[in-house]
Formats: C-alpha cells, structure tokens, sequence
C-alpha cells in the first residue's frame, strides 16, 4: 500500500500494539492504514500543526500546536474521529513521541527537554516521569507486557521500568544516531541507527528484562463504622 499526499509530508507514523494498524499524519491531517486490506482512511476533524501520533485499539493520541507555546498539548479523541476526550496540557516542550502501553489505558508522551511523561488515559492524571540525560526524545516504545518504557534519543536509548520509573538500561549507538528502537519477545533492544544510512542493530538478551518482576505486596484494607 502507499499514501501519496501532494502538498505536505508525512511526519509521524506509528503501529497499533498489536500490529493490525498504522497510523499516520502530516501536519494538517491523519490517516489510519489497516495492514491487512491496506485501506487508508481518512481521520475526520481540524488539525493544526501535528508532530507525533499513536494508536490503541480504542483511541488515537496526537501532539498538536496549541499557540503560542508550541506543540506541547498531547489529545486523545475516538479512532473514529471527533473532540478529544483527554487534552493533557504540562507538557514543558514540545512532544515528539508517543506511544500507547499494550492494554491502551496509557499513553507516553516523550519531550524536547527531555523527558518522557505517563498519563492515565482513564482518569487524565500524570502517573510517572522519566528524565532523560541524553537529547531530545524522538520515539518512544512500550515492551509487550507493558512493563517497560524504551525513550529514543540520537545519543541514545533509555529503557525504565514503567510503574517505578526506574531506569534499568542505557545504550548508546554504535555510531551515528538512533532514530527508533522496540523489544523483541527473547528480551533484546532492536535499534535503527542512522549512520551513513539506516543501519539495523540490536542488544543481546538484556537480563533486567527478562527478569522476573519481584512480587507484590499484600495489600489490606480495613473498614471501621458503626
């Protein structure tokens, strides 16, 4: 399949978690492409300036200028199209990333400064904050059992656990810059490094993500009244 739009160029583009949807858009429009017919089809509704979108099997989420401070508003409508549900409005530079956690009841959002946000699709409340030490946030990813949380930068690739926040890896390219990077299911990091041209890499299996998660404690609640 293929999507030809005359005047504008595609400036994001991402899959749905579970790999039957792309999504995409240029700065004054979106499309959504099903994999398995290649049909693309239109998103209905007024977009102003969109640099980053994601999809879930009930939502899109996009960043979009909201003038004068840039693109820093992060909304999420229906996949049909129509007003946003969420708009999530701290942003403190402009969103070049989003992802959506596998189950869709999450959504993060990666910024200039940089550093990646998590906010609750559900109840529209920040969750967890990851600070970056590297450059700008270009991508980012979630692991398939939405464990994990992989920000993309050019200098490099930040992986944190997803409830904690914890950062449990950093890696750096090979050579030249890192433009995307996702999990694999043996617990790798697969990276496009763009030197000399788009080259693929990958990590051997990363014990921290293998691992398993350490259990939760118990939990009580007790009830007094009359």
């Amino acid at each position: 399949f293929s999507v030809v739009h005359r005047l504008q160029p595609i400036v994001s583009m991402a899959f749905q978690p579970d790999g039957s949807r792309l999504i995409g858009a240029y700065q004054s429009g979106i499309f959504v492409i099903d994999i398995k017919t290649g049909k693309a089809n239109g998103i209905d509704g007024e977009f102003q300036f969109v640099s980053a979108v994601a999809l879930s099997r009930d939502w899109m989420a996009r960043a979009e200028r909201a003038e004068p401070r840039g693109n820093r508003e992060v909304k999420i409508s229906p996949v049909q199209g129509g007003a946003p549900a969420r708009v999530f409005r701290e942003h403190t530079s402009d969103v070049q990333g989003l992802a959506f956690s596998p189950d869709g009841l999450r959504v993060a959002a990666g910024e200039f400064m940089p550093r990646a946000r998590l906010w609750s699709v559900r109840t529209g409340c920040l969750q967890q904050t990851y600070p970056n030490s590297s450059a700008e946030i270009r991508a980012l990813n979630f692991s398939p059992d939405g464990r994990w949380l992989a920000a993309v930068s050019p200098s490099g690739v930040q992986v944190s656990e997803v409830i904690s926040g914890r950062e449990v890896a950093r890696l750096l390219p090979p050579g030249g810059e890192f433009e995307s990077a996702g999990f694999s299911a043996d617990g790798r990091i697969v990276a496009l490094a763009n030197d000399a041209g788009p080259r693929l890499w990958r990590t051997g299996p990363l014990p921290s993500l293998t691992s398993k998660p350490p259990p939760r404690p118990p939990r009580h609640i007790v009830t007094i009244g009359n």
